[in-house]
């Protein structure tokens, strides 16, 4: 399963939006942690993810019931917790295919909801396919032969660069995301730190920048400006032909380049 940030779950927690307290009730059970989490499976793990669940009084045995709308989760019958115990971490199993993004709501049913805290949180579940690309990059003066790539649904994948950066940490995963129409997007993300000529550690960005609109640009107001265009998909070589722009945030930018992805299956 994916570990894509410090924040370590059952899966890959790549973004996470907070909340004001959803005021729905007033029993006593509350859902711990982010409003939105977004979490990867590939094939092979165990598709879970855990809730946690707090209550305000603990002075009694109680139990608490959630409740969703979603077809593919399994949800207990009812979470039990003893005479002083506060907080339980249950875990859910689901069903998906290969290659499919589903968003799961997971509340904390209207009897049982305080008002005391969030009482549902969203699950953005990445059931990914393992794919393999030969990625000639321009950028890195580089080709990798047979190199993974993750195809999530809709359009998105995920590529992970092998590579260390200055800080000796692995490079995070561009997500790229494919349009019907075959254009190619690639919006402002964070990939791996460099040192600059004055010898700074700064985290590197990249952008879409097939019509040039990114380049020589690193202000996040400028960038938030930019297409994130980044390319087209090729159908008779089967390919991703791309451009990105490289820059440190409100810093400088760095530089772009020509990018191509040849898919092997």
């Amino acid at each position: 399963m994916l570990m894509c940030a410090s924040l370590l779950m059952c899966g890959c927690v790549e973004s996470y939006e907070y909340e004001a307290a959803s005021l729905s009730g007033e029993g006593n059970a509350f859902i711990v942690g982010n409003a939105v989490t977004t979490l990867g499976f590939k094939p092979g793990d165990a598709l879970t993810f855990s809730v946690t669940i707090q209550r305000p009084d603990s002075s009694e045995a109680g139990t608490v019931h959630l409740s969703t709308t979603s077809k593919i989760v399994t949800l207990p019958e009812g979470i039990n917790f003893a005479k002083g115990e506060k907080s339980k971490t249950v875990t859910l199993s689901f069903q998906s295919q290969e290659a499919t993004t589903d968003t799961v709501k997971i509340s904390v049913a209207p009897a049982d909801a305080s008002n005391y805290g969030v009482t549902s949180a969203t699950y953005i579940l990445k059931h990914y396919k393992v794919r393999h690309v030969d990625y000639v990059s321009g950028w890195f003066e580089k080709t990798w032969n047979n190199l993974e790539i993750l195809e999530a649904g809709n359009g998105n994948f995920s590529l992970s660069i092998p590579l260390n950066d200055a800080n000796n940490n692995a490079f995070l995963p561009i997500e790229i995301v494919k349009h019907t129409d075959g254009k190619v997007f690639v919006r402002p993300q964070d990939v791996y730190a460099s040192r600059s000529n004055k010898g700074d550690i700064l985290m590197l960005r990249v952008v879409g920048n097939w019509t040039g609109d990114a380049s020589r640009l690193y202000n996040d107001a400028d960038i938030a400006n930019a297409s994130t265009y980044a390319g087209n998909y090729n159908a008779n070589d089967d390919a991703f032909e791309l451009n990105f722009a490289w820059y440190a945030p409100n810093y400088g930018w760095w530089g772009w380049n020509e990018e191509k992805l040849y898919f092997l299956d």
